[in-house]
């Protein structure tokens, strides 16, 4: 059963990653979808987009600075003066947060 917790775990943890990137080659991405079709991920930024508006403020706040904005998880912890700890623990309850969601 944890197998089955984990692997989910890794699958958010994977698209999330993968939004992360988009967003830092939007323009580029977005150029490159005249000339070939959208690519898949747009799909998972729609899904994701769509149930981060049910979390809790800071979980939304951080999904925007680590993901769409592409902070690192020390580079958002200096700007917002906290501890690295704190926002990888924040890190964990978004994709908690997403887990729930996603696999009812």
């Amino acid at each position: 059963m944890s197998f089955f917790k984990d692997e989910e775990r890794k699958l958010i943890k994977e698209d999330l990653l993968k939004i992360r990137y988009y967003y830092s080659y939007r323009k580029t991405l977005q150029e490159a979808s005249e000339f070939c079709s959208e690519n898949y991920i747009l799909e998972k930024i729609k899904l994701y987009n769509s149930l981060i508006v049910k979390a809790h403020i800071r979980l939304y706040h951080i999904y925007y600075e680590l993901y769409i904005c592409g902070h690192s998880v020390e580079s958002l912890a200096n700007k917002l003066c906290f501890s690295s700890d704190y926002i990888a623990k924040l890190n964990i309850k978004l994709i908690n947060f997403f887990k729930e969601q996603i696999y009812k």
